[in-house]
């Protein structure tokens, strides 16, 4: 899922630790979520990623086959 997204850096069982099940959940996670479940180093690495896909048009089809 991650991968597909283009998100690098953070791999996939680093992220099932923010216990997501959608992509619309990824793209309105807090801060501080994403810094307790990963750390600060490894969370701002998937924030500035985060704020890069809501820059870059997606489709939400495309969007919900990835998670």
């Amino acid at each position: 899922m991650i991968a597909k997204l283009g998100i690098k850096d953070v791999s996939e069982e680093r992220v099932k630790l923010l216990n997501i099940n959608g992509f619309a959940q990824l793209m309105t996670l807090d801060t501080q979520t994403i810094y307790n479940a990963l750390g600060e180093a490894t969370g701002e690495k998937l924030i500035d990623q985060i704020n890069n896909l809501k820059m870059k048009p997606i489709n939400s089809f495309t969007a919900s086959l990835y998670l």
